[in-house]
């Protein structure tokens, strides 16, 4: 969570994670941003449940690395 908020300072912005479990960084404006990461182990039911609750407490999901770890 700390590299991706320090690389958003410094204009290099969470894209994804590859395959290869590679963070995949895009080159943007500067930005102060914080990030959660969230390891997932529920059923496919349970996903949607899972993914509203953290965006009614603020967050907005920007992204899963094989659909256990979440990123927000």
């Amino acid at each position: 969570m700390q590299l991706l908020k320090r690389q958003a300072q410094d204009g290099w912005h969470f894209e994804k994670m590859n395959q290869a479990g590679f963070i995949v960084f895009e080159k943007g404006n500067p930005e102060k941003k914080d990030f959660s990461v969230d390891f997932f182990e529920g059923s496919s039911e349970e996903l949607s449940e899972y993914l509203v609750i953290y965006k009614e407490a603020g967050w907005k999901n920007i992204g899963n690395y094989k659909d256990k770890y979440y990123y927000f």
